[in-house]
């Protein structure tokens, strides 16, 4: 039997993610840390399927995959 799913922590690392939707009642996703951010495919690519839609990556891990500014 598998874990239950906690949307407070990043599926990838397991770490906090700060998501405002999953640590605040009535929050929205513009007031999210990462409402203005591009999160890359091989990234979300990488989220387990039982977790996809239900528990957002941390910032770590989005920094981690994001492209080297030129």
């Amino acid at each position: 039997m598998s874990e239950p799913l906690d949307p407070t922590r990043c599926p990838l690392c397991g770490h906090p993610n700060a998501c405002a939707l999953a640590t605040t009642p009535g929050a929205s996703a513009a007031e999210c840390w990462c409402a203005a951010l591009r999160f890359e495919s091989e990234l979300l690519a990488r989220v387990p399927p039982a977790s996809a839609g239900r528990a957002c990556i941390c910032q770590r891990c989005q920094r981690a995959a994001a492209p080297e500014p030129r």
